[in-house]
């Protein structure tokens, strides 16, 4: 049910108080006021009015920026002394509001409606504008003097994200080099190269949440005091957060609040403040921590990037180490790491690279979704439990099949799902895998002539019909009246090959078993086979078609291009369409309804195994297995999808008969196989036998199991 206005006003309030009172504000009581306060000239009042940028958002109370600009010198004359009188005694608040700022609130785009989806934009008082810019220009010599040394790339002169960017990149180009130095090819062993067994590089990507909002005032005060800067300018600094208070309105109501913690936004002194507190951290830690050098350490706002170059397992244990001790040092200074944006790049070659432990400094909550560890107490990364942590160069692999599976898709006309069961009853262009066509024969051109035998033959049975003599082998003839004659040559005598022979066919004949065996034993570890219903709004037939077509003008189109596979295009086509099917069923009541009517879900709303019954000849719900919920089910097949386009994972994946648009038959088998090679297709074959069996698969119209264990037709009639 919406809420009033006023409870909504009240939501955010309730929020934002929570958010800007999370660490007290102790600064003013270490404090003294300053003997001589800060003081400014009306031409410095003057040029900061002067400097307000044309399209400033100003709070809809006061006159527009442009006319705060054009007034510039009128203004400042009337308003310096008034400015002055306020800084001289600081402990009251400024007149005329000057400290209130209001909030306009952005809903983050793709964000549900809540207070926490909520941008703030901060409209300032002109004034309060033009006295952060001024403090700015007195503070900035003696920050870009602090900074000049540190690795802090933003809001400082002379430094650009291009400085942080060309950093970052020459240690990913050495890490590179010192890869390809790990390859070991005949020339370089014969000129005595010899391979470490453990190089490479590792990168820390940190991305603090609501970083502005969260820092505690008692670092800035720290920050400032390492700076160098004056008291009387800290003093002022202080005292204009201290009485920075935020106003919230919403339609004929509005609200207020006061800040403990967080620089205030919206003014020029704000990026300053920021990057003399961020680069403080750095320096305690480097304080703390000897062996972190400044080389290792980029920073660029509340972005942080540390990188370290591996020689042997000692750096790897060092590097991770490290990890850890930069996350818990972050937490104890009241920022908090975004986790989504958090990212560790690692990349190791060599004879014990797959040996050594990797470590990550995170845990698990009981909800499943990662959360910081202690240093030293960082959890062991298990496959099963987590999604699979990619190689880079699986990485590369991968996000070139995504850009050619999502070109595929566009040749297709329509998007994965977009009208489901949408039958295309266009003839394709092309036949399906299991309809290629059968290999030519061998070239005859160049190769030897048989031998010919004709004349020969033809000649020895002249031979025999002219009666010239006999061969020196005499034939069997069976004699009138069915016997075989009393002289050399008779039956007995002369069926001893055939006894032979059938010994011979059946030592062929059970060699034959133990390979069919053998080979069964095997598609058991690895195939899947899919049994695709033909007819419905929900058969995936008519989408498999389109993607053949689709691939093979893409193939002929760009021959060298295009490197994904067909059996991986059409098992990613097959994924997408699932997952889209999947993630609206619960979309709405009706859906749910359909869904629990077909088996999909069960009456709890989770998804259930499926077994069929042969005295009912329907499916039904199997009760000795535990249902998954429809998010785990989401989340299998999200991770499936780029499972399968990493080489080495899907082997074979093709239709038993030939696949048209319009096939013939209710049902169309299609054969899967998975690699077993590599940790991503045993993954992928888990997350696979999953899904065996599960009334998930009903969405796409087929079912799903796997392998099972028998012969061919060919060995049972050969039997």
């Amino acid at each position: 049910m919406p809420c009033s206005t006023q409870e909504a006003l009240q939501e955010i309030r309730t929020y934002f108080n929570t958010l800007y009172h999370t660490s007290p504000d102790t600064c003013i009581a270490q404090l003294q006021p300053p003997e001589q306060p800060v003081r400014f000239s009306v031409a410095e009042f003057e040029a900061a009015l002067a400097e307000l940028p044309s399209n400033k958002a100003v709070p809809a109370t006061l006159p527009p920026a442009l006319l705060w600009k054009t007034a510039a010198s009128c203004l400042a004359q009337r308003l310096t002394p008034q400015l002055n009188e306020w800084l001289a005694d600081m402990t009251q608040p400024p007149p005329s509001e000057w400290h209130v700022a209001d909030i306009f609130l952005l809903l983050k785009p793709g964000k549900k409606p809540s207070a926490a989806a909520l941008r703030p934009i901060s409209l300032l008082h002109p004034v309060a504008n033009a006295l952060a810019t001024m403090l700015k220009h007195r503070v900035q010599p003696a920050v870009n003097a602090f900074l000049e040394q540190l690795p802090q790339y933003a809001y400082t002169q002379q430094r650009s994200a291009q400085d942080a960017l060309d950093r970052a990149f020459t240690h990913c180009t050495l890490v590179q080099a010192i890869l390809r130095t790990q390859t070991l090819t005949p020339q370089m062993r014969k000129q005595g190269h010899q391979v470490l067994p453990c190089r490479g590089g590792i990168t820390l990507s940190v991305d603090l949440r609501k970083a502005f909002d969260l820092m505690p005032r008692e670092h800035l005060l720290s920050a400032l005091s390492k700076a160098k800067i004056v008291d009387a300018h800290c003093w002022t600094i202080l005292q204009l957060h201290a009485h920075a208070q935020m106003q919230f309105s919403y339609a004929q109501h509005s609200t207020r609040i006061d800040t403990s913690n967080g620089i205030r936004q919206g003014c020029g002194l704000a990026p300053t403040l920021w990057s003399l507190w961020s680069l403080f951290t750095a320096i305690i830690m480097h304080k703390l921590l000897e062996k972190l050098t400044v080389e290792e350490i980029v920073a660029f706002a509340d972005d942080w990037l540390f990188q370290w170059v591996i020689n042997k397992a000692e750096d790897l244990q060092r590097a991770v180490d490290l990890i850890g001790f930069i996350l818990e040092v972050l937490q104890s200074f009241g920022m908090q790491p975004s986790l989504d944006k958090t990212v560790v790049l690692l990349q190791l070659k060599g004879s014990s690279d797959m040996k050594l432990a990797v470590w990550r400094a995170s845990g698990s909550k009981l909800d499943g979704q990662p959360s910081l560890a202690r240093a030293g107490g960082a959890t062991r990364s298990s496959p099963s439990a987590a999604a699979m942590e990619l190689s880079a160069e699986n990485q590369a692999e991968l996000v070139s099949a995504r850009e050619q599976a999502i070109l595929l898709q566009g040749l297709m006309g329509a998007r994965p799902g977009a009208v489901l069961g949408a039958v295309n009853t266009s003839e394709p262009a092309t036949a399906a895998p299991s309809d290629a066509a059968a290999p030519s024969g061998p070239s005859t051109e160049g190769a030897p002539t048989p031998m010919d035998t004709q004349a020969r033959e033809g000649k020895r049975s002249s031979d025999w019909d002219s009666g010239k003599g006999a061969d020196k082998y005499r034939r069997s003839a069976q004699m009138k009246g069915g016997g075989y004659g009393t002289g050399w040559g008779n039956k007995r005598q002369n069926d001893w090959w055939k006894t032979a022979k059938n010994n011979f066919d059946e030592e062929n004949k059970k060699e034959k078993d133990v390979h069919d065996d053998q080979q069964a034993i095997d598609r058991t570890e690895k195939c899947f086979i899919l049994f695709c219903q033909t007819n419905g709004m929900l058969s995936v037939i008519p989408d498999m078609v389109r993607c053949i077509e689709a691939w093979t003008k893409m193939k002929e189109d760009n021959p060298t291009g295009l490197t994904l596979p067909r059996r991986a295009a059409m098992l990613k086509q097959l994924l997408d369409l699932w997952f889209v099917r999947l993630d609206v069923v619960a979309e709405t009541e009706e859906s749910l309804s359909q869904a629990k009517s077909m088996l999909i879900l069960n009456q709890a709303g989770q998804v259930p195994y499926l077994q069929y019954n042969r005295q009912t000849e329907q499916l039904e719900i199997k009760q000795d297995r535990e249902p998954m919920e429809l998010k785990t089910v989401l989340e299998l097949i999200k991770e499936l999808q780029d499972l399968v386009l990493l080489p080495n994972t899907t082997l074979r994946f093709h239709a038993a008969r030939k696949l048209t648009s319009q096939p013939k038959g209710e049902i169309v088998p299609m054969m899967l196989e998975i690699g077993v090679r590599t940790r991503e297709a045993d993954r992928a074959w888990e997350l696979l036998a999953r899904l065996c069996h599960s009334g998930a698969c009903r969405a796409v119209a087929l079912s799903l199991r796997q392998e099972r264990m028998g012969r061919s037709a060919l060995a049972k009639q050969v039997q």
